[in-house]
């Protein structure tokens, strides 16, 4: 019987239904007849509202890196992805965008622009500089606290922005796979190509039913990519990164790598 085509029927009814029993999630989104809202486990949700989504995320995290995270300056140029370089085949521990050579110029003065603020501001050099009990210089660390605080809420808001518009969203495990330069036992995740910022992951779904990973690969939309960039180049330069991998939702400050270099000649 399984060889007409009733029996065939029979045998793949009887394989969805294991399948389902075990490799399904028992709560399925399901979309409404006009294919323009979509009902998960009673919460609705319309294309439109998406859109909304991610404009409102967007214009948080802008607001959040130039007001917060960059101090306010308001002579920093954006960094853009149609202006800058990369070898996509490069393979050196540590290489990136930010290292390659033909990028010097655009690049020059955001490794310590922060630091550089610190020191010329005396409004930020009250709340970030503090002296020790040995007449010393430090960082306060409540003002670094707050600081990394603002860096995660940046980080946040910038998830929805670059998952939603370029393709399917990141799963957890692919979005802290994520690293912006090469590390030892593997290439970074973020490129420049065809004058955009391209993230590249490997697709874990279907890993267990098949065997393999598939390439996972999104394009961001030019404003996405640019602010982006420019918070790779100014809050996480290469030269502060001890061991070169950084998740996008896991970062630190600029200037805690560099600060025992600038404190002596920082005043308080």
């Amino acid at each position: 019987m399984a060889e007409t085509p009733f029996g065939h029927v029979l045998q793949w009814r009887l394989y969805l239904f294991a399948a389902s029993c075990t490799s399904l999630a028992k709560h399925q989104a399901r979309w409404s007849l006009d294919r323009e809202t979509v009902d998960y486990i009673g919460t609705k949700l319309h294309m439109k509202l998406v859109t909304q989504l991610v404009e409102s995320k967007f214009r948080q995290a802008h607001l959040l890196l130039y007001d917060e995270l960059l101090f306010g300056m308001r002579d920093v140029a954006l960094i853009e992805a149609w202006r800058l370089h990369n070898n996509l085949d490069v393979d050196d521990y540590g290489a990136s965008w930010l290292t390659d050579e033909r990028n010097r110029e655009i690049l020059a003065g955001t490794y310590d622009a922060l630091l550089r603020q610190i020191k010329e501001r005396a409004d930020l050099r009250q709340v970030f500089v503090r002296l020790d009990p040995n007449g010393g210089v430090r960082l306060c660390p409540k003002a670094i606290a707050i600081y990394e605080a603002h860096v995660q809420e940046f980080l946040k808001r910038m998830l929805a922005p670059i998952s939603v518009p370029s393709g399917p969203p990141l799963r957890s495990l692919e979005l802290l796979s994520i690293t912006y330069i090469n590390t030892g036992a593997r290439r970074r995740s973020v490129f420049l190509w065809e004058k955009m910022v391209m993230i590249y992951v490997r697709y874990s779904k279907s890993q267990e039913q098949t065997g393999e990973e598939k390439d996972n690969i999104k394009f961001l939309p030019p404003a996405v990519g640019n602010l982006l960039l420019t918070y790779l180049a100014f809050v996480l330069p290469y030269s502060s990164i001890p061991n070169c991998r950084v998740p996008l939702i896991v970062a630190y400050p600029l200037f805690i790598s560099h600060v025992f270099t600038y404190l002596p000649s920082i005043p308080a």
